[in-house]
């Protein structure tokens, strides 16, 4: 404000205001890297848009057998998921507080998985088997239906965190057959094989 004396008189914008400005509302896809994924071994990248408010799809590609775990089972392959994000329309908070941002919310998100790696297992008969140990490399292809819900945060600049869990239902396959139509004389139950990633 310019006083009559030519004064100005600055008011700060109001820190308790949460709107985005226009750039940030234009913004309606990301690119995110799955931050965890090299501790378990694999390497991530997904992709997220709208395709209508409040409706995203996001897809996700990886690389299994790089990171930092230890990969003393030479593991290697490649992973896909996919999937439609319902994201709920944030609620208005006091004092135009609202994080109204297409990218921002709790949301519900049914997606498929798909992944594909070989692995090298070390069979041990144990101690009073006259059998002997045995190293067999496998192939190994999962797929499951996942219920995943979750929140996503936009941050004022175009960064997003994106915290969920997720249930659901997937088979496997061991060389081609389900697990429990795999086959060898040198397993003696399905937990010598059977593997999860």
């Amino acid at each position: 404000i310019r006083l009559a004396n030519h004064e100005i008189i600055r008011f700060n914008e109001d820190l308790m205001d949460a709107r985005l400005s226009d750039d940030d509302q234009k913004k309606n896809q990301a690119i995110k890297l799955n931050f965890f994924a090299p501790l378990m071994n694999h390497l991530s990248f997904s992709y997220e848009r709208m395709i209508k408010p409040w409706v995203n799809v996001e897809g996700e590609l990886g690389v299994i057998g790089v990171g930092f775990a230890n990969n003393e089972e030479d593991a290697s392959g490649f992973l896909f998921r996919g999937g439609l994000k319902l994201i709920r329309r944030p609620d208005f908070q006091v004092r135009g507080q609202k994080l109204t941002h297409v990218l921002h919310g709790k949301y519900f998100k049914p997606e498929i998985l798909y992944n594909r790696y070989s692995k090298r297992i070390t069979y041990d008969p144990g101690f009073f088997s006259t059998a002997p140990s045995y190293t067999d490399k496998l192939d190994y292809s999962n797929l499951s239906i996942i219920m995943n819900f979750g929140k996503q945060y936009y941050v004022k600049g175009g960064f997003l965190i994106d915290l969920y869990f997720g249930l659901g239902y997937g088979a496997q396959f061991v060389n081609g057959k389900q697990v429990k139509d795999f086959n060898s004389s040198i397993y003696q139950s399905e937990e010598d094989y059977n593997d999860n990633f």
